[in-house]
């Protein structure tokens, strides 16, 4: 099924992402469908420039206080976040405020290659929760 759906999607050379409307919507369908036995992280891969919905949509501060509200550290779902080109770097601080709000992490990739290395750390923690910096 993401098979067909990747397939229909068209990338926008002109950004219109909307982040923070997906990461508010994934995290609520994620809390809904969350699995005890399950590694429950949310994954997303991003330029890292932040939310450029053309209609405003959810605010940076919206995001985070949605995400403090709803992280439940006895159902644990962690974001990830994994930027990469060359506007990556602009969105740190913002990405990092979001990772922490969910015991995630978040990224800077330098080459494409670091990205496995990145998704593989993020899985890792998963093992720490909810000690993992301490």
């Amino acid at each position: 099924m993401l098979v067909r759906t990747f397939a229909t999607l068209q990338a926008k050379s002109t950004g219109d992402t909307g982040l923070n409307d997906t990461i508010k919507a994934a995290y609520t369908e994620l809390t809904k469908t969350f699995q005890e036995d399950k590694v429950n992280t949310l994954l997303i891969l991003t330029d890292g420039a932040g939310n450029d919905d053309p209609d405003g949509g959810v605010k940076n501060a919206e995001l985070l206080e949605f995400l403090k509200k709803t992280y439940n550290p006895k159902r644990p779902l962690t974001i990830l976040l994994i930027a990469f080109g060359p506007d990556a770097k602009k969105g740190k601080s913002q990405m990092e405020a979001v990772a922490k709000a969910t015991g995630g992490e978040a990224y800077i990739a330098e080459n494409i290659l670091q990205v496995r290395d990145f998704f593989l750390q993020g899985m890792e923690r998963r093992l720490c929760m909810p000690n993992c910096d301490g």
